[in-house]
């Protein structure tokens, strides 16, 4: 999941996680080395070593979980795909039911058959393929089959981002949800 293939590297996070592994080999070494310097007991040494690793490890898992909440990292491959495509990074909610009558074109009753055939989201729709969609309509009777999901992705992908003026400024230029040329 840290490899981007688009890319041909690895994430950012995949570096900074390593960089703070290494840091934490580096400062258990130092410690081996101090307190092998500073004890005459073996037994002793042996147990403070084990305390001060253990100290180690735990200090780095608190440092690495503040470093993802101070910069909201978030590794679901959605992000990661918008990363690589450069689209901004806006959140979108994934788990959220949405009112989806908001993308022109969709109604109460296409509202239901999306959401009963799993696209019950701006982000399930936004990620689908309008074939894919124009397939589920024909399977759900023929005054279904009419209706055009061209442009329902890209309308639920603002919806998914919250750019609401974005929305309404591509609905004015659509009709009934097909694009116009």
């Amino acid at each position: 999941m840290n490899y981007d293939q688009d890319s041909g590297g690895y994430s950012s996070t995949f570096w900074i996680n390593k960089l703070i592994n290494l840091a934490a080999t580096l400062m258990s070494v130092w410690l081996i080395v101090w307190v092998s310097q500073e004890e005459q007991d073996p037994a002793r040494s042996i147990s403070k070593i084990i305390l001060y690793i253990l100290g180690f490890i735990l200090a780095s898992i608190a440092v690495w979980n503040a470093i993802k909440f101070i910069f909201n990292w978030n590794y679901d491959e959605a992000r990661l795909e918008e990363e690589a495509t450069g689209d901004d990074h806006s959140s979108v909610d994934e788990e959220q039911a949405d009112d989806l009558t908001e993308i022109e074109g969709i109604g109460p009753k296409i509202s239901n058959i999306l959401g009963s055939a799993g696209y019950g989201s701006f982000y399930e729709i936004s990620k689908a393929d309008p074939e894919d969609i124009k397939n589920i309509l024909e399977k759900a009777g023929d005054k279904y089959k009419m209706h055009d999901p061209a442009s329902w992705p890209k309308q639920a992908k603002l919806a998914a981002k919250g750019r609401w003026a974005d929305l309404h400024k591509l609905q004015e230029e659509l009709d009934g949800g097909k694009e116009t040329q």
